[in-house]
């Protein structure tokens, strides 16, 4: 995967990176977190995004910039909280905590069967190669998201070519005020 790919905020340290950052191996940290009961995949996770709220999106926002991620808080939310089964509240909770209570004005979600998401894909990330099931139950806490949290999330209809979802992402962002 090209680094601009995985890099969707200039400055963010992709994920893999974070885990590289120090010398004890990512094994020996994950464990370290199993240890105390502490999901390590959602740690890690919040680790990166914690990071990524400090040096990267708070400053943006204080120069008066906006922010576009391709995921945030709420793909938390989805997959560890709800399709891991970690629970919503609690991954809500932790989430606040790493942001320091930083969450979007907007979040796009795009609505597209899990199936033909799938089909979409090359299959080489992780969460991807996971299979439907999982994208079956991400899809639901999306939908459950979006029902709860209404005044900040916009639904976008995914199915289209590009230039027809782009239309209608940025007719929504718009609309949204």
């Amino acid at each position: 995967m090209p680094a601009a790919a995985r890099q969707a905020v200039a400055g963010a340290l992709p994920l893999w990176d974070w885990m590289a950052v120090t010398d004890v191996p990512v094994p020996v940290r994950l464990g370290h977190c199993a240890a105390r009961g502490w999901p390590p995949e959602l740690m890690l996770f919040l680790a990166a995004r914690a990071d990524l709220t400090e040096r990267v999106i708070r400053p943006a926002l204080e120069d008066g910039r906006h922010v576009v991620a391709d995921r945030f808080s709420d793909s938390s939310v989805a997959y560890q909280g709800a399709a891991r089964g970690l629970g919503a509240p609690e991954v809500i909770s932790l989430t606040d905590a790493a942001t320091e209570g930083l969450w979007p004005d907007v979040t796009v979600l795009l609505r597209v069967d899990p199936e033909v998401g799938l089909g979409r894909t090359d299959g080489s990330d992780r969460f991807e190669s996971e299979g439907l099931e999982l994208q079956r139950a991400v899809a639901e806490a999306y939908e459950e998201i979006a029902k709860i949290a209404s005044d900040r999330v916009v639904v976008v209809d995914g199915d289209g070519t590009v230039e027809e979802v782009h239309e209608r992402v940025v007719e929504a962002v718009r609309s949204h005020g």
